[in-house]
């Protein structure tokens, strides 16, 4: 890390979700003080190599992403965030607005022409790597090999490491009656032959199990988690009538267990393409039955969606809301659709208020309110 970081304060990036190379990352913050100080930008994180650094002076943190992992950096300063849509990170560090020297990236070994791979991780991946100066992979065994804006030729990476290192993985757990209430009014809203935005966690999961038996189903989304290994086992997704990418799923991240993982190495029927397509508003337009499903911490009566922030914290994203559900209004027989429990905090808090006050991720515009 010393010999690649030769200049104090050189910004790193760092690949996110299940394509977090943790070990590149601990080594770095070990060695923080003797690198003269951290400058560290960051997706969507679940490791825990940044607990109890919030108020280090050696290291400065810049998301596009609340979560968990940043919670103590954003209560003690520490932590910048980048107000873009997911769509736009990519472009901004290829353009170089949002400045970048050195790239981590985790990778599955070569294959027989030599090029790496980014697995299940791809992101703003490839339009990073347009600007950047030095590129450090950690070439793993564990990581899934897969189809899509994966490739990485051995020239571009200029220090290589060789890990056998566990993937982050995201446990599953079970949807809430409630979710599953909501998944039942959501069901019908699909139509078979609909091509899906889905996310990860309880409400997607909750919103997959009632698909089942759906006919003909494609998938094209930003983040997409363990429930696609049932919908397309089941048949339920076939993605055969996709107006683009026809065949496959496409996601710019997957995250999930090592059953996620397994079912997407060598998989010819699911691909990894970075957001600079998952979420191009000119690719999403093609679908003509986009179906696009998200959540929200809050939504006011007029429409106006929060889906970063409660009080002062930041737990979420603008991430790509908006991209997926103003392409899904537009289309002849789409759908965006805003679903979350009309409460939080055990029935004392309603997520349903008069007007947001705090952070608008999903203008009023984009947003058809039912009576």
């Amino acid at each position: 890390i010393l010999l690649v970081l030769d200049r104090p304060g050189d910004p790193v990036v760092c690949a996110d979700t299940s394509g977090e190379p943790t070990p590149l990352t601990a080594k770095l913050l070990e060695q923080r003080r003797r690198l003269g100080g951290i400058r560290l930008f960051m997706g969507t994180s679940l490791g825990t190599s940044l607990k109890g650094l919030g108020d280090d002076p050696d290291l400065r943190v810049a998301t596009y992403n609340g979560g968990l992992a940043y919670f103590d950096l954003f209560e003690k300063g520490n932590l910048a965030i980048v107000p873009t849509h997911f769509f736009q990170v990519g472009r901004e560090m290829a353009d170089g607005n949002l400045k970048t020297d050195v790239a981590f990236l985790h990778v599955a070994p070569p294959d027989a022409d030599g090029n790496y791979n980014l697995g299940p991780s791809v992101g703003y991946g490839q339009r990073m790597l347009e600007n950047i100066d030095r590129v450090v992979a950690m070439v793993n065994p564990r990581l899934p090999r897969m189809g899509g804006d994966t490739t990485v030729p051995a020239a571009r990476i200029d220090y290589l490491l060789r890990a056998d290192a566990p993937v982050l993985e995201l446990p599953r757990r079970e949807p809430s009656a409630t979710e599953v209430a909501i998944a039942e009014h959501i069901a019908p809203l699909v139509p078979d032959r609909a091509t899906l935005q889905l996310g990860i966690g309880t409400l997607p999961d909750a919103v997959a199990g009632q698909l089942i038996g759906k006919k003909d189903l494609g998938l094209h989304s930003g983040l997409l988690g363990e429930s696609i290994v049932d919908l397309m086992d089941s048949g339920t997704v076939t993605n055969r009538y996709k107006e683009v990418d026809t065949g496959a799923t496409v996601s710019a991240l997957y995250f999930g267990s090592r059953r996620l993982y397994d079912f997407l190495d060598g998989n010819p029927n699911v691909q990894t393409r970075c957001a600079s397509h998952t979420h191009n508003p000119a690719i999403l337009s093609q679908f003509a039955r986009l179906v696009s499903i998200n959540s929200a911490i809050e939504v006011d009566l007029t429409g106006q969606v929060n889906g970063e922030t409660i009080g002062r914290r930041y737990i979420g994203t603008l991430g790509g809301q908006g991209d997926f559900q103003r392409s899904a209004m537009r289309t002849p027989e789409g759908h965006g659709i805003i679903a979350l429990p009309a409460t939080a905090a055990g029935g004392k808090a309603s997520r349903i208020v008069p007007r947001v006050t705090t952070t608008v991720t999903t203008p009023r515009g984009f947003i058809v309110v039912g009576l």
